[in-house]
């Protein structure tokens, strides 16, 4: 964000990774990953946030300290696992940030804590269009190697150097079609009601992968305030606007 690609060592256990542990702070900020993504990706969030939050991001399977594990393919399901493991630890304000396919897990977790009486403070959904606003094409997930990873390059999120490494890139396919998979396949849930809680997006103005009334339609999912921010970019406009983005974060938070 511009986030720093480092590899978190083996031997967590687990899906919630501390980066950065701040058992002092007053406020949480759990952070989900795009496709493709890990929970080192927010590896310069948690540094640079005040000590006012701490900061954890989920790691998804089929990744790093979890490459050996089955890959994500169910926005429902991981999120019964996040809501499980984290139940544990909302003794403080808990905001929950995600982008893209991270956006659409947060909502799931949110409706599930908002289930158990135990709802998040914010909800903070980056680079996503609303869980009711479904494509009715989605096929990323069954194209062929090369088609997937020409969707990655499209979507310039991954670094251009890593492109080159054909080995590498084969190793982490598998788990960027999961992710996909997930993603493409997830329905949300009609009979849900809008989240007592407010919900804030920021996207890209370039995003193709969204379009204003998608993210619009994110208000229809609250009874709670509801902010939208654009900035210049693409999907991955975050890149170049981690200091803004985390502006909006700090201050959104230290007003719960």
């Amino acid at each position: 964000m511009p986030l720093d690609e480092v590899d978190l060592r083996a031997g967590h256990a687990g899906l919630l990774r501390r980066i950065h542990p701040r058992p002092e702070a007053t406020r949480q900020l759990i952070c989900f990953p795009h496709a493709g993504g890990s929970a080192s990706y927010f590896f310069g969030v948690s540094r640079q946030l005040s000590s006012a939050f701490e900061v954890g991001a989920l790691q998804y399977p089929g990744r790093q300290d979890r490459r050996n594990e089955a890959c994500l393919e169910s926005v429902t399901a991981f999120a019964d696992g996040v809501v499980e493991e984290i139940a544990d630890v909302l003794d403080r304000p808990i905001i929950l940030f995600g982008h893209s396919l991270g956006a659409t897990l947060a909502y799931e977790v949110a409706q599930r804590l908002m289930r158990l009486g135990r709802p998040p403070a914010l909800l903070i959904a980056s680079g996503r269009r609303a869980p009711g606003a479904a494509r009715v094409s989605q096929d990323v997930h069954l194209g062929t190697d090369d088609q997937l990873l020409a969707t990655l390059q499209r979507m310039s999120g991954t670094a251009p150097e890593l492109f080159s490494d054909e080995e590498l890139m084969r190793t982490v396919l598998p788990a960027v079609r999961g992710d996909y998979k997930a993603a493409e396949t997830y329905r949300h849930p009609h009979h849900w009601t809008p989240l007592p809680l407010p919900i804030t997006t920021i996207n890209g103005v370039q995003d193709p992968e969204v379009t204003p009334a998608e993210v619009e339609a994110w208000r229809h999912h609250t009874t709670g305030e509801y902010a939208a921010h654009w900035f210049p970019g693409g999907h991955f406009y975050l890149n170049d606007h981690a200091e803004a983005v985390m502006r909006l974060i700090r201050q959104a938070g230290m007003r719960l």
